[in-house]
């Protein structure tokens, strides 16, 4: 090979090199620029779950705090309810069995003092 023709092929293997040198470099500021996204994207996801976390436990707090004894008092007003409602039956009850065991008796008890 002659002085000029190997100038000529290292001059040409000089700027394939430079060809990829620049390819490579584009590719890595390209990766940068995906993986700096990424990061980004990450970020902002646990921002937002720790965003979450604040306002569950926030929430929790309401619940345990506000929420749940309204619950509880109005469970035992419920109860309560009930148990009125039960003793009320009972004593209707027994008063209609009263009366009605004892209808012969009123009835004549009222005649007498009609007729008086």
């Amino acid at each position: 090979m002659s002085e000029p023709e190997t100038q000529r092929l290292l001059g040409e293997l000089v700027g394939r090199l430079s060809s990829i040198e620049q390819t490579l470099q584009a590719e890595n500021q390209s990766a940068k620029d995906s993986r700096a996204a990424v990061y980004r994207a990450l970020r902002e996801i646990r921002e937002g779950a720790q965003d979450t976390r604040s306002r569950v436990e926030q929430l929790e707090k309401i619940m345990a705090e506000d929420v749940q004894p309204v619950v509880k008092g109005v469970l035992d007003w419920r109860s309560r309810a009930i148990g009125a409602a039960f003793v009320l039956g009972v004593i209707g009850s027994a008063l209609i069995y009263f009366i009605t065991s004892a209808k012969d008796l009123i009835i004549a008890a009222w005649q007498t003092l009609v007729a008086r």
